[in-house]
């Protein structure tokens, strides 16, 4: 059905809306763009352009908490016909009002306005420069605002929130006590936008706050007819937002439509983790996230029957799992999947990828080919020069100390003015025992001429989990001493970002042992190497950048093409040459051999497939066929390479942490009074606003710790690279994550008090 309505609907960039009216789709005009009544179903397109001038589309139907079965069930069929116009390309969704995606909530700026009545009760639209009707709204929210109509009267409100009332010609803004200032902000936008959509310009805003007079309240609350400024209820009584909240047990499920039985079914996809070849193009499939909505997605080859109904088979499964019948549906196109559907998948690959992540990430547009051979080889340098590849805030050439952790205190072990100085535990400087923690507190002049600080704490694979919790809070202690808002980062052992390797100047040692584990130290190996066998792995690129050598378990099956080798015999020294290992890393094996084992022991070199028997007999035996490396997990850990993953962290009150996913994110979204989380693809980074509550900022580990609980990849609270930055400190790998980042944004950001004079002087003008 291809509705006259729809003509020119997606021809070009921007948002176009229809509301239902006597089964029929009407435009909604310009002017009323924004504002939604509770008895009406709507129909909304946002058309996208990329820099190609290629069109890609997101299409809602949006459901009032009033509106009749009929009108919804029109809206669902009309953007069935709308999405046919437009060849099937779109995303779809299924809005419900008050408790629409982050998406559709970011379309309406200031904010979203629900307006009582609809187009079966003959209430359409309030008359411009409209007198004596009195009407108030509720303006509630931390990241996506919502304004909701409320009935006018003391009894609506409470002291958490803002209230706006509209009485003749005259609006007042009522800002409870205890409101957010993003809600005070967004109330006095709110009130502009009623005085020039309804009021035609023609209006007098008063702003009701705590620096009032009495008089100024009392005017409000006999324009309001009821309540004293000391009868407003507390903030308690506006409630919290509606979350659904599930059990601890509930998981992410997978489930294939198919109408093969001659009846349409849900088949339970039971293989885990989840991979992208399990979405057959033939089938469509329904992802259920648990607390992050419903995905339909629909394959390419998939019938005409199942696509018609894939959406009532949604439906249908809500209500099975007895979900509240508001849970966000969306319907996914197979080649137009988000970031956020992917992520639930432990492999992706997308044809045609730019992998705009990576670039931006990396700088390495190089690093990607047609050709598997050299892919393959590129990718596999990128991998050996460590994480975070973007991110270098200098050349790593400032002031190193490194402390160990132990206790609660931590003991200075090595500077890098002094690198030859040995510690009490023998090692020098570069030096890491898997079984400790240690904090690492670098100096450096950042861009503007400043001193800067980057605070690593480097947690052993092996390390205490006490050790590991302190080294993170002496961190903390360290940055606030200097400050506190300088980058933390979290660096598990085996994840460590490119910058960090750097300023060990590629001589990077990691040995077995350590002062909170049961083994000793290097220099005391005889307690606890009782055969006087070791092996170490050598990795990197360039011998003063990013080179590193790790003591292994001494086991012919950690032996891998890739890399090169060091085994410690009681009689000999053996250097292993894996086929697909680099130059620099066969000439790093004679420095390290040198610092491990001593100037006088050379080693003895052993190519792959010429190994004696003596050698593998000191591993234990050879192997059936010796292992390709992690390349191919590496390769997993890159794979969502088209979009950076944006996400605010709203802490529960019961201390539940609580991920809102952003979509279309920009810089705007990032809220001074929030905490947020920008995933890379690699590296995590939790981004701490200048006003975020003690709560929040104390909640940084639980945060990305609940990210990572259903992390489709490789990645866990154990070996997840973490940088913490604080506003207007940011790495410029990070900035370039996002489309236009104004570094001034923050400091000509208008304050709640400058908006507020603003509406002063206007009313002074009319």
């Amino acid at each position: 059905m291809d509705h006259p309505a729809f003509s020119n609907a997606g021809a070009h960039k921007g948002i176009e809306l229809w509301r239902i009216e006597n089964f029929e789709p009407v435009p909604v005009p310009t002017g009323e763009i924004g504002k939604f009544y509770t008895g009406d179903s709507y129909i909304i397109l946002n058309t996208k352009e990329d820099n190609r001038k290629r069109l890609s589309y997101d299409l809602h139907f949006w459901l009032g908490s009033k509106t009749s079965i009929d009108e919804s069930g029109t809206a669902a069929i009309l953007t069935v016909a709308l999405d046919d116009k437009l060849g099937g390309a779109p995303v779809q969704h299924r809005e419900v009002q008050g408790h629409e995606s982050p998406v559709f909530l970011g379309y309406f700026k200031p904010a979203i306005r629900y307006m009582d009545g609809g187009h079966s009760t003959g209430f359409n639209h309030v008359t411009t420069n409209a007198g004596a009707e009195k009407r108030m709204f509720q303006v509630k929210g931390n990241k996506n605002i919502r304004v909701k109509q409320v009935g006018p009267g003391v009894s609506s409100m409470n002291t958490g929130d803002c209230f706006i009332l509209n009485i003749d010609h005259d609006i007042y803004v009522y800002v409870g006590p205890k409101a957010r200032r993003v809600e005070k902000l967004k109330a006095v936008s709110v009130a502009n936008q009623i005085r020039d959509q309804d009021h035609n310009g023609r209006a007098k805003i008063d702003i009701i706050d705590d620096y009032s007079s009495d008089r100024d309240f009392d005017k409000f609350f006999e324009a309001l007819g009821s309540g004293s400024k000391n009868t407003v209820p507390e903030d308690s009584a506006g409630g919290d937002d509606e979350t659904f909240e599930t059990s601890e047990q509930q998981i992410v499920s997978l489930y294939r439509i198919t109408d093969e039985s001659g009846k349409m079914e849900a088949i339970p996809v039971s293989q885990k983790p989840f991979r992208q070849d399990q979405l057959n193009e033939n089938d469509c499939f329904v992802l259920d996230t648990v607390t992050g909505g419903i995905y339909v997605w629909v394959g390419k080859q998939c019938n005409q029957k199942e696509r018609a109904e894939v959406m009532s088979r949604a439906q249908n499964y809500i209500e099975t799992k007895n979900y509240p019948s508001w849970v966000h549906v969306t319907r996914v196109p197979q080649g137009t999947e988000p970031a956020a559907f992917k992520q639930y998948f432990s492999t992706w690959k997308d044809h045609g990828a730019s992998h705009t992540r990576l670039i931006r990430s990396i700088s390495d547009e190089e690093m990607y080919s047609s050709d598997a051979e050299v892919a393959d080889a590129r990718i596999k340098k990128v991998v050996k020069s460590g994480a975070a590849r973007g991110f270098m805030p200098d050349k790593g050439d400032g002031h190193t100390i490194v402390y160990r952790v132990q206790g609660d205190d931590l003991i200075e072990v090595a500077d890098s003015a002094d690198p030859e100085r040995s510690a009490d535990d023998g090692s020098k400087y570069g030096q890491f025992y898997q079984g400790d923690s240690y904090v690492i507190k670098y100096e450096y002049t950042n861009s503007q001429g400043d001193t800067a600080y980057v605070i690593c704490y480097w947690i052993g694979k092996d390390s205490t989990p006490d050790e590991q919790e302190n080294s993170y809070a002496l961190a903390k202690v360290m940055n606030e001493d200097l400050g506190g808002d300088h980058i933390v980062i979290k660096v598990p052992q085996g994840s460590e970002p490119k910058h960090f390797l750097k300023l060990f100047n590629g001589k990077m040692i990691t040995l077995l042992g350590g002062h909170g584990s049961e083994f000793k130290y290097f220099n005391t190996k005889d307690s606890y190497d009782t055969d006087g066998t070791r092996l170490f792995k050598i990795q990197g690129n360039e011998m003063d950048s990013d080179m590193r050598v790790e003591q292994i378990p001494e086991d012919a099956s950690n032996i891998d093409h890739e890399d090169v080798f060091l085994l410690e015999t009681p009689d000999n020294i053996y250097a292993w040459i894996g086929k697909e290992s680099s130059d620099e890393e066969r000439q790093a094996a004679t420095f390290f051999s040198k610092v491990l084992f001593g100037e006088d022991k050379e080693p003895i070199t052993i190519n792959e497939d010429e190994e004696s028997e003596d050698f593998w007999n000191a591993l234990g035996g050879a192997p059936e066929e010796v292992r390709r490396s992690s390349i191919l997990k590496q390769r997993t850990r890159l794979r969502v390479g088209q979009e950076p993953h944006l996400l605010q962290v709203n802490i529960r009150k019961n201390g539940r942490v609580r991920l809102q996913d952003i979509g279309g994110y920009q810089q705007e979204d990032l809220d001074s009074d929030s905490v947020y989380i920008l995933d890379s693809g690699e590296e995590i980074y939790v981004w701490i606003g200048s006003e975020a509550s003690n709560v929040e900022k104390d909640s940084v580990q639980s945060s990305f710790s609940e990210y990572l609980k259903d992390d489709p990849a490789d990645r866990t609270v154990d070996n997840a690279l973490v940088i913490i930055i604080k506003q207007s400190r940011e790495p410029d790998v990070f900035k370039r994550m996002f489309e236009d980042w104004d570094d001034d944004m923050w400091t000509n950001q208008l304050s709640y008090d400058d908006v507020k004079n603003k509406v002063i002087q206007t009313n002074e003008i009319l």
